[in-house]
């Protein structure tokens, strides 16, 4: 699903998203199969990233967009 709607992806398939173009976007397995994906990359080593569709970016750590952190996660 991204902003501008739901393309269908089926074993083997491949996508990406152009680094800095905001374009929310998530996946989700609608079938009843186990599935696995490689994320090649998470935003540059000097910029970090953000989630346009929600109120986080990353670089160093997690961080709501007027810069708060994120509070660390507890338990395992």
């Amino acid at each position: 699903m991204e902003d501008e709607g739901r393309t269908i992806l089926k074993p083997g398939d491949v996508c990406a998203w152009a680094m800095g173009v905001a374009n929310g976007h998530h996946l989700i397995n609608e079938s009843t199969a186990d599935c696995t994906f490689i994320a090649m990359s998470a935003g540059n080593a000097k910029g970090g990233g953000g989630y346009a569709d929600i109120n986080m970016k990353f670089r160093g750590g997690y961080f709501h967009k007027d810069g708060t952190p994120y509070p660390p996660k507890q338990g395992g």
